[in-house]
């Protein structure tokens, strides 16, 4: 599944666990983080299998190893329950598989399975992300947060990943990608973009020339986007989502359930192994403190002041 419903499936599941704001980012972190596998920035048994590895390597980040155990292949998690042979795209298949031939521009250059994958992940996405607007904020929030720095680093240096990921969080790209799934225009607009970017993905860079082919061919799919009609693709987007509307949300719900086990045994194995990071808590009380004394000193030289 894609970003947003992620964090929407590992926020209902400790709805009423009493997470504070650092520990409710690392969470969010912690369920998008493992797709940058996807990109190519690290291994999938790196992001997608070894969340329990991570906690045990860094026990005072329970939350965002969380995010990640929630989020993979194994153990299972949202996305095993997603994509085993008998999971939510293997269901759905059929019948997207019939709505989408009805619009094959709308995914040229993918095979049939790719497409039915990706779309039905987009369209719950976008199904997540037009019901929870306040859900896109919080996740853009959680990637602008500095106290997410360090646990995103350690999780660069246990996945050999690029070091310089936590400084890749805070931009207006990543912003824009998750304000995509606030309704269906938009995500449509989105994937759109992907299908044009997948032409160019691969083309070799190595001389002046192929970096000029790379350029006007960027050129000439940015034009042809800008041109194409998108209404194709919304409709295709709207009726998808029409179809998968009607029972998502208790999928999600079945997959919560399943993990409520797999939260427990993560709170005791952090409570008794580790102590949780708590910089976010003594930088506020460092601020505080700060604070405090600079009133002081205010309050000092007024007195001082009215009594000369």
């Amino acid at each position: 599944m894609q970003s947003l419903t992620h964090t929407y499936l590992v926020l209902n599941l400790v709805r009423g666990d009493g997470l504070n704001r650092k520990q409710e980012n690392d969470l969010i972190l912690g369920s998008i983080i493992p797709d940058i596998s996807e990109l190519g920035w690290g291994k999938e048994k790196h992001t997608h299998r070894s969340g329990w590895e991570f906690l045990k390597a860094h026990p005072k980040y329970p939350y965002f190893a969380l995010g990640m155990i929630t989020h993979g292949e194994n153990p299972r998690g949202l996305d095993y329950y997603t994509h085993n042979p008998k999971g939510y795209l293997a269901r759905k298949k059929k019948k997207v598989l019939e709505i989408i031939h009805r619009y094959p521009e709308c995914w040229a250059g993918l095979k049939e399975d790719a497409a039915v994958h990706k779309i039905i992940e987009f369209s719950v996405e976008s199904l997540i992300g037009e019901k929870n607007k306040g859900l896109i904020r919080r996740v853009n929030n959680a990637f602008r947060s500095r106290y997410v720095r360090r646990p995103v680093q350690s999780f660069s240096n246990f996945s050999k990943v690029n070091p310089n990921l936590c400084y890749a969080l805070d931009n207006e790209h990543l912003q824009g990608w998750f304000k995509s799934f606030k309704n269906t225009p938009t995500a449509a607009a989105l994937w759109l973009n992907l299908i044009s970017w997948r032409k160019l993905k691969g083309l070799p860079t190595d001389s002046f020339w192929n970096k000029l082919r790379l350029y006007l061919r960027f050129s000439y799919f940015y034009v042809l986007n800008l041109l194409t009609p998108k209404q194709r693709y919304i409709r295709m987007f709207t009726e998808v989502k029409q179809y998968l509307r009607k029972d998502y949300l208790k999928f999600l719900d079945d997959v919560k359930k399943k993990l409520i086990k797999t939260k427990i045994e993560v709170y005791t194995y952090a409570k008794e192994h580790g102590k949780e990071d708590d910089s976010a808590k003594r930088s506020f009380q460092q601020f505080w403190h700060r604070s405090r004394e600079k009133i002081k000193g205010r309050v000092a030289r007024l007195r001082h002041s009215q009594h000369r």
